[in-house]
């Protein structure tokens, strides 16, 4: 092998390492998306841990007026609180993101705890939303 050839695989090789770490420590976002115009969602589990304590199990879209509705149902799987974030982004039809998507929102659940979420887009133009769920995290700036 030449030695950049070997340098690719070996970058490669790390980069492999690194990704099943952070997976394996329960890193990452969970994400559903919901088209409100084909009125289907697809799950993205980027965080089997966290799914299994605080599972997204399903969502819906509606247009109220104009603007769409997302909501999102969780429930807990674990006795005790968890202090999570979420937060919903918008996407107008030609898949691109509208302005005003807000930032994380704290969301407290109790132990067993089933709660719903919902936010409204800022405009009329929004097809799909991406709702994205993650645990609190160590750096507070990630929090606002």
């Amino acid at each position: 092998m030449t030695g950049r050839i070997r340098s690719l695989v070996g970058g490669l090789a790390v980069s492999a390492v690194v990704a099943l770490f952070a997976i394996g420590c329960g890193g990452g976002v969970n994400m559903l998306s919901i088209n409100a115009k084909s009125k289907s969602n697809d799950l993205v589990i980027n965080n089997p841990s966290l799914q299994g304590d605080a599972e997204i199990v399903s969502g819906k879209a509606l247009y109220n007026e104009q603007l769409m509705q997302a909501f999102v149902e969780i429930q807990s799987h674990s006795n005790d609180s968890q202090k999570l974030y979420y937060r919903f982004v918008w996407y107008d039809t030609d898949g691109f993101e509208l302005p005003g998507t807000g930032g994380w929102h704290f969301l407290p659940l109790m132990g067993n705890e089933k709660k719903q979420v919902s936010a409204a887009a800022g405009a009329p133009r929004a097809e799909k939303a991406e709702f994205s769920l993650r645990r609190r995290s160590t750096d507070d700036r990630e929090n606002q």
